[in-house]
């Protein structure tokens, strides 16, 4: 029922690569509404330095 969101944490590319956590977990807002967020951003370590 709930929708499956996730926050896309990094930067999209030319080659379009999206990098995002695939374990989802269920966050309850202070207005009592849920959603599903990624839980950790995986970064471009050939970015980082």
């Amino acid at each position: 029922m709930s929708e499956n969101e996730c926050v896309y944490c990094g930067a999209v590319d030319e080659q379009e690569q999206i990098y995002y956590d695939v374990h989802v977990r269920v966050v309850t807002h202070s207005d009592g509404s849920q959603k599903s967020v990624c839980n950790i951003c995986v970064p471009d370590l050939e970015t980082v330095q």
